[in-house]
């Protein structure tokens, strides 16, 4: 017979969900760094993303029409080496 305010069962006897309270324990810590990392790969990778898209993808297609135009240049005054007049 059990006293009111007391649990009721065998005295001395484990819980079941003990063993699993312990495990989750453990799992609570790496599922915030999992959580953590995630976040912070993933607005890494947004960042990185806006910067090649606004800064470098410009900057390489300016660079890319100076180089054109020098080439341009080389081409008309004939000063690029192996590049003649076309049957040569």
């Amino acid at each position: 017979m059990s006293v009111p305010g007391q649990r009721a069962g065998i005295p001395g006897q484990k819980s079941k969900g003990k063993g699993k309270k312990n495990m989750y324990k453990g799992m609570h810590p790496l599922r915030k760094m999992y959580y953590i990392l995630w976040n912070f790969t993933g607005k890494i990778l947004w960042f990185s993303s806006c910067l090649v898209f606004m800064y470098f993808a410009p900057v390489n297609l300016l660079l890319f029409k100076d180089q054109e135009m020098v080439l341009n240049k080389m081409a008309m005054q004939g000063s690029i080496p192996g590049m003649g007049p076309p049957g040569m």
